[in-house]
């Protein structure tokens, strides 16, 4: 099976959302992270999230848990904040861990699973982070991770018709055409991860 995985970044401003995508075979890690806004050190904050989850995925860290709360104190030291999810994929399962609002759905067969719906919001990576595990699960359908510059601004139903009735590139692209506002832009900058094995 190939896995396929689409990664959609729009701004809303400052671009302070990173994701990002590392692995091969069957043994993936997914990351997704929205720098705060307002400390002066957000996308730097974000970017500290995807190199952690880089590590992780090296070896260098051992878990999605261990890698966040690693990434909570490398942000403070910096005076950042971050939200962050990191999404592990390995022998047909889904676990990883994650802080803030952010958030990491499965759909499948017109079901939806929050993976990140015990998470902790506030407070964020950078600010002594409750960071909480989930998983592991089956992979079964379409994984889509997202930033609350859509989870805010686009009506969920029209976002689980596009995860499930599109390819991982078109829906990752159509998903994010669905928080544009009236004038073709943005409220908040958008982080989007569609993937699935086909």
């Amino acid at each position: 099976m190939n896995f396929l995985v689409s990664i959609e970044i729009r701004s809303g401003g400052r671009n302070e959302d990173r994701a990002a995508c590392f692995g091969s075979g069957d043994s993936w890690i997914l990351v997704l992270a929205d720098g705060a806004g307002g400390v002066g050190s957000g996308a730097e904050s974000a970017e500290i999230v995807i190199g952690t989850a880089q590590a992780l995925a090296v070896g260098r860290l051992s878990t999605p848990s261990a890698a966040l709360t690693f990434a909570d104190q490398e942000i403070a030291k910096r005076g950042g904040l971050s939200t962050g999810i990191i999404v592990l994929i390995s022998n047909g399962e889904v676990s990883g861990a994650s802080c803030g609002d952010s958030e990491a759905w499965l759909l499948a067969d017109g079901k939806t699973l929050e993976l990140t719906s015990n998470q902790s919001r506030k407070p964020l990576l950078g600010d002594g982070a409750r960071v909480v595990p989930f998983g592991p699960e089956p992979f079964d359908g379409r994984l889509l991770m997202a930033s609350d510059g859509l989870t805010k601004y686009a009506r969920w139903s029209d976002v689980v018709r596009c995860v499930q009735n599109h390819s991982p590139r078109q829906a990752a692209s159509l998903v994010a055409d669905l928080a544009r506002i009236a004038n073709g832009g943005y409220q908040d900058d958008i982080s989007v991860i569609v993937a699935n094995w086909d």
